[in-house]
């Protein structure tokens, strides 16, 4: 599946802009007084705080990143925030799922 536009509410749009804008670095492509929407490859994001429904937002999704690629991201995104350790280390391999898992604290 691939997800062209996706809108996420949160309580603390001046912090989620300078997360992905300033310290990810992904391009703002609108913003108004209530809402942003970023570049994030062939996909947008937006975070509004319009009509927020719940005090507290909270989502997880993933960037999925070509496994040729993975030593390149995981060096620029080291550059940009530190890593969560489990176990003294920031890799998990999941074997019965083919899937592999960098944990990363913004």
């Amino acid at each position: 599946m691939e997800i062209k536009s996706m809108t996420l509410q949160t309580t603390k749009l001046t912090e989620m802009k300078d997360f992905y804008i300033n310290k990810l670095g992904f391009n703002l492509t609108e913003e108004s007084d209530n809402s942003f929407r970023l570049a994030v490859g062939s996909s947008e994001l937006e975070f509004t705080s319009n009509r927020v429904i719940t005090s507290n937002p909270y989502y997880h999704f993933a960037f999925n990143i070509p496994s040729n690629k993975f030593i390149e991201a995981k060096k620029w995104i080291k550059e940009r925030v530190s890593l969560n350790l489990e176990e003294g280390q920031d890799e998990i391999h999941f074997t019965k799922l083919q899937a592999h898992l960098e944990i990363t604290e913004y």
